[in-house]
């Protein structure tokens, strides 16, 4: 597979990152189903979802667990399990997506719209979180809270009410 080049990142060796396909698109996204994620030092925490049909279309993602003060609860219905293919005990990994807010110049993270990766299939989804305690440009938190470890709080995604990440 041929390298690709990112505007944000240069020039990306497709094998250097994980391959996602998202049947469904991202939201205004909808065209766009093959994506890379991929880590790039000098970005951390965050990770880039970046476009195999369009290179700049790149978007920067962190673990919510940056942008929440409590456990930041997801559930995953009978749809969104088909989608993602998803088997009992497959490892998910749940990612928002990261942008500056341009009033403030804050790090804010989209916690109504978060991805879910299925890492055995390959597969993610966007899902739309309906709950007035999270949002849509929710600031970073920059400071650890006392009890807190690694500056972070638990993610943990539910289907229909069984625990499965």
């Amino acid at each position: 597979m041929a390298k690709i080049r990112c505007r944000e990142l240069g020039e990306i060796d497709p094998r250097d990152a994980e391959q996602v396909e998202m049947p469904e698109g991202l939201i205004g996204f909808e065209r766009h189903h093959s994506f890379l994620l991929c880590e790039h030092e000098e970005y951390e925490p965050f990770r880039w979802l970046v476009s195999m049909a369009d290179p700049d279309l790149a978007f920067a993602l962190a673990d919510p667990g940056y942008f929440v003060r409590e456990a930041y609860h997801l559930t995953l219905n009978e749809m969104d399990m088909d989608l993602l293919d998803l088997k009992e005990g497959d490892p998910l990994e749940v990612l928002v997506i990261v942008s500056i807010d341009e009033k403030t110049g804050w790090v804010v993270g989209d916690l109504k719209g978060p991805i879910i990766v299925n890492r055995r299939s390959g597969l993610a989804r966007q899902i739309l979180v309906y709950s007035a305690r999270h949002s849509a440009r929710q600031p970073m938190r920059l400071m650890k809270e006392p009890g807190e470890e690694g500056g972070r709080f638990e993610t943990t995604v539910r289907i229909v009410d069984r625990r499965v990440a």
